[in-house]
């Protein structure tokens, strides 16, 4: 089988070996797994996305261009990234054509009747956001709209394992984008330091794409947000602050990690830090909206908006009983990162892909016991 994989918007130009050299963002990701995992099955994949103009074309088995070089009329499963814009390519539609259209955002404004209508797979990460975009995209019926995820790399992740590395159930993790949660998190861990000086926080992931936005938007509410949380690392003892590191790095700090915070507001489709956090042994106090209520099954859900004193209190409590229970932390562990590796694991999703391209959705669901019933 034939699978086409297009988009054509980034923060900044990308390959295969983005993710694992200096880490990107989850749709990404998405991208590179799911390509090299569909060809080692035997399919031929072509992947055409804003690429780095060093990017070798032939990589594990798949090829990789430039989008500009896409014609969109070869046959074969063609998965669009992100831009509905590029469903018009593929009008009038073809037979020998499977479109699908990936939603790793929550809303897309031009994804108009047309275009809506015109896609025969849209793949949603979370029953959250597919109960959403039935509520308002009305073009969209449920035949259409079709549940995945994001994944983790269990290979990778077991191979690292291998190097044993030492735990500190003390040392807590935040790993997503700073505007989502850190400063939420800094506050808490504040509160919790001072009944634990031993705690430690340590965010990843960077200001990389937020200074992008800055950038073209100087007096935007953003850069004032940026810097505050960049004045409450600086002020608060304990934070060490590491920005983006490679797929590898980041994986051996999950293992290093006894706790992940993650309080926010903000609604993820997927959230595939969560996931790795599960599968590496951190254990999650997390607010539990949308996919984080879906994918986060184990840890520890404080309710209440993100900046609310009282939530900020209550996840610093859970800190503290987490830090200084280890007993607790481990009984919490055992189950929870065998659960998460067998539910994320990139080749389940991968198999769903190939089984759904072939019409045998519900023969996965059956096998994997994963329902894809929305509503």
């Amino acid at each position: 089988m034939n699978f086409y994989i297009v988009t054509s918007i980034a923060f900044e130009d990308w390959d295969y070996d983005s993710s694992i050299k200096k880490g990107i963002g989850g749709s990404e990701t998405s991208i590179v797994e799911m390509s090299w995992r569909l060809a080692r099955r035997g399919h031929k994949v072509t992947v055409y996305a804003p690429i780095t103009k060093s990017t070798k074309r032939d990589w594990r088995g798949t090829k990789w261009y430039r989008f500009e070089k896409a014609t969109y009329k070869e046959p074969g499963v063609w998965i669009i990234y992100r831009v509905p814009e590029l469903i018009d390519k593929f009008m009038p539609r073809k037979k020998n054509q499977q479109l699908w259209f990936l939603w790793q955002d929550w809303y897309y404004p031009n994804l108009n009747k047309k275009r809506q209508k015109a896609v025969d797979r849209h793949i949603t990460l979370c029953k959250a956001h597919g109960k959403k975009i039935l509520r308002e995209y009305p073009w969209i019926t449920k035949e259409q709209l079709w549940l995945s995820s994001n994944g983790i790399k269990v290979d990778l992740l077991e191979e690292i394992e291998k190097e044993k590395i030492k735990r500190n159930p003390f040392r807590i993790m935040h790993a997503s984008s700073p505007d989502r949660g850190l400063k939420q998190a800094i506050l808490i861990f504040r509160k919790a330091h001072e009944y634990v000086p031993d705690l430690e926080l340590h965010p990843f992931y960077g200001f990389n794409n937020l200074y992008k936005l800055i950038k073209g938007n100087p007096n935007t509410k953003m850069a004032q947000n940026v810097q505050e949380i960049k004045d409450l690392i600086k002020n608060t003892p304990g934070v060490i602050f590491h920005g983006r590191v490679s797929q590898p790095d980041l994986y051996r700090e999950w293992f290093k990690s006894g706790m992940y915070l993650y309080i926010t507001d903000f609604f993820e489709t997927s959230n595939i830090a969560s996931q790795e956090a599960q599968a590496m042994g951190a254990i999650p106090v997390f607010s539990p909206i949308y996919a984080q209520k879906e994918n986060i099954q184990h840890g520890i859900g404080i309710e209440g908006s993100s900046m609310d004193p009282l939530t900020i209190a209550r996840a610093a409590a859970e800190i503290v009983r987490l830090a200084l229970d280890h007993k607790l932390q481990e009984k919490l562990r055992s189950e929870m990162m065998q659960w998460a590796r067998k539910r994320f694991d990139w080749e389940r999703f991968t198999t769903q892909w190939i089984m759904e391209a072939e019409g045998k959705r519900k023969e996965f669901e059956k096998q994997y016991d994963f329902p894809n019933q929305i509503v």
